[in-house]
């Protein structure tokens, strides 16, 4: 599984996200699939946005292989509890 992570320091949002959720509770999710099928369609990436220690993080995970799709599922499941 290759993954990337980038921090945006000084990276200002406009909406007031703060109405919703403390910002180091919010997460930002994309899910990229070869389809919409159940049956032949694979997850080969996640990408996470998230506030931690004062900066917005970019975070990506990306399935090198079809065996990876797992790890990618077990990864986030791990994560998601964190956020509201």
């Amino acid at each position: 599984m290759y993954t990337n992570k980038v921090t945006l320091d000084n990276y200002q949002i406009s909406f007031p996200l703060e109405k919703y959720a403390p910002l180091d509770k919010i997460l930002f999710l994309d899910i990229e699939t070869t389809g919409l099928s159940p049956v032949g369609s694979k997850l080969y990436m996640i990408g996470l946005a998230y506030y931690t220690n004062n900066a917005w993080c970019i975070e990506q995970w990306m399935a090198q292989r079809e065996i990876e799709e797992r790890e990618l599922l077990l990864k986030l499941s791990s994560i998601l509890p964190q956020y509201t």
